[in-house]
């Protein structure tokens, strides 16, 4: 029963998270053609990112779970306190470093002259969510990690 009390939130997240996307790309889609084109020729670098925010948010539920399996529970919040400091601060340079590097990473990606003022424009947008996005998922998984699975799979709804 402990395993069903844990994966059924974890799964409704997940699910969740699809869901988001797609009615984002729904919303998206009515603005019209260059819109949606100027999200999708981003797509690559946006989950790229997302993905390496998942990689730091594994490795933070790792070491809270362990700790916590273990009892003892000054290394789960010493694990707790690094995976969001640290993720600050790498996330932070991510930040600066895509920021920066927004006004040529759509031309890159093979952005056309139509979709290229509003695919920077996306991803200067997008760029500015990352330290707050990417420092939910670390918090998400330190509460997956202590075993709670009913809070990320509510905030999933709302990021």
């Amino acid at each position: 029963m402990d395993t069903i009390r844990v994966a059924v939130p974890s799964i409704i997240e997940h699910i969740a998270n699809v869901v988001v996307g797609f009615v984002d790309t729904i919303m998206v889609a009515k603005l019209g053609t260059i819109a949606t084109a100027a999200v999708g020729i981003n797509s690559t670098i946006t989950w790229f990112l997302m993905a390496f925010s998942t990689l730091f948010a594994v490795g933070t539920t790792v070491q809270v779970a362990q700790s916590i399996g273990a009892n003892n529970h000054q290394r789960a919040k010493r694990a707790s306190i690094n995976g969001l400091s640290g993720g600050f601060i790498l996330f932070a340079i991510i930040f600066i470093v895509m920021y920066s590097l927004s006004p040529y990473i759509p031309k890159w990606l093979g952005a056309e002259r139509a979709i290229l003022p509003d695919a920077v424009s996306y991803l200067r947008i997008w760029t500015l969510a990352i330290v707050p996005m990417f420092l939910g998922r670390i918090a998400s998984s330190i509460f997956r990690g202590s075993g709670n699975t009913k809070v990320p799979m509510i905030v999933a709804f709302f990021y």
